[in-house]
């Protein structure tokens, strides 16, 4: 697969809306609904969008350029403006979709994530740590959100 056919590859897959309702209404205490997601907006960038499901405000919005480098997807983690802010994601094949894991920083964050990107789901679990302390992420689980509509 050459690198702009691996860069559709990706961005087709990921395109489109996901949510953990399964996953929050079998353990609302241990996890918020919540939906994210995936728009295409040219053939290299995407933006994702993450909300709460009990008040619908967007909390989260990152644009990426997606890139390659041989068999990988590399996400350049830009803000709303294109200024590129680090913690870029390296997703490695896996018969049709793809997986990452790694650490980077973000500011001051330590970030350690982990995630799965398959044709009717996307998981992913992350923490961040500031001086040492967890400020973000969930120490139990990743958060399993399945595809609900295929943007087009």
């Amino acid at each position: 697969m050459d690198g702009n056919f691996r860069r559709q590859h990706f961005i087709n897959l990921i395109e489109g809306t996901y949510t953990n309702k399964a996953q929050a209404q079998s353990d609302p205490t241990g996890h918020a609904w919540v939906w994210i997601q995936w728009i295409k907006l040219d053939e290299n960038k995407i933006q994702s969008r993450q909300w709460y499901h009990h008040d619908g405000d967007v909390y989260r919005e990152r644009n990426f350029i997606v890139d390659t480098e041989g068999d990988n997807v590399i996400l350049r983690n830009h803000s709303l403006d294109w200024k590129p802010v680090g913690c870029d994601l390296l997703w490695r094949s896996f018969g049709t979709g793809y997986k990452t894991d790694g650490e980077c920083k973000f500011g001051d964050i330590e970030i350690f994530y982990k995630g799965m990107l398959t044709q009717h789901q996307y998981r992913l679990w992350d923490q961040g740590f500031r001086n040492g302390k967890r400020i973000i992420g969930d120490v139990n689980s990743e958060f399993i959100f399945d595809r609900q509509i295929k943007q087009r």
